[in-house]
């Protein structure tokens, strides 16, 4: 377990996903399934809008959180993502079965809030898993938290605005809208969100290519180019 010293520290250091710890092994040092698991829960929490924590404080309703559309977006990445790691993890004999699960759902859930919290040695995992959490940096978490990465609302209105341009290309002559939360998504926010998505992939493309260029491999260049652009 942890002294009081290291549960202050890390409290901190888990609710600000700023993923700092008192040990150079982080919380593999501890090797504790409940001290991972209370981890887990509070970087999904700092994950997710403050503002919709206080509607939910306010209104002592917690299907708040249920009905808010980037929540569940965000939760479904994270599950989708838990389910996929732990799969290929035990696939490859890294693991048993409930230790891929522990170990995928820290990992996932470390990367995509930004912490940085590690629980195991994750570079020695399948390339594909590695590649698949740098994506999930991407992803980030919700807006107005304290995780970084593009965020949920973000990634969710690029998907809708692809289905929705897939739509006009088989009904030319039709006429939808987009809708994230219930209420329309204008034109220029599209077009906002799309420009901002197209900064980012094109800036990690460029600085990629950068750094492999001075010799890195590709998925040591793409990580540290995730790590730079996806801080909180």
């Amino acid at each position: 377990g942890m002294d009081l010293y290291e549960a202050v520290a890390h409290s901190f250091a888990t609710v600000s996903t700023g993923g700092f710890s008192t040990h150079d092994a982080s919380l593999s040092h501890f090797n504790s399934v409940a001290i991972e698991m209370v981890a887990v829960v509070f970087m999904i929490l700092g994950a997710m809008n403050f503002g919709l924590h206080f509607m939910v404080y306010r209104n002592r309703n917690l299907k708040l959180y249920w009905r808010d559309e980037e929540t569940r977006w965000f939760i479904s990445f994270l599950l989708s993502a838990t389910l996929m790691i732990a799969l290929i993890l035990w696939l490859h004999d890294r693991y048993d079965f409930w230790n891929s699960l522990r170990h995928s759902l820290f990992q996932v859930v470390s990367f995509i809030t930004s912490t940085g919290f590690v629980s195991a040695g994750y570079v020695e995992w399948p390339g594909v898993t590695v590649l698949l959490l740098i994506i999930l940096q991407y992803v980030g978490g919700c807006a107005g938290s304290t995780a970084g990465g593009n965020k949920v609302v973000r990634n969710a209105i690029t998907m809708k605005a692809i289905f929705l341009e897939v739509k006009y290309l088989i009904h030319p002559r039709g006429v939808f809208s987009l809708k994230f939360n219930g209420r329309r998504v204008e034109r220029d926010v599209m077009d906002s969100v799309k420009a901002y998505m197209f900064c980012a992939a094109a800036l990690t493309i460029v600085i990629t290519l950068m750094l492999m260029g001075t010799g890195l491999d590709f998925l040591t260049a793409l990580s540290g180019v995730a790590a730079c652009m996806n801080v909180n």
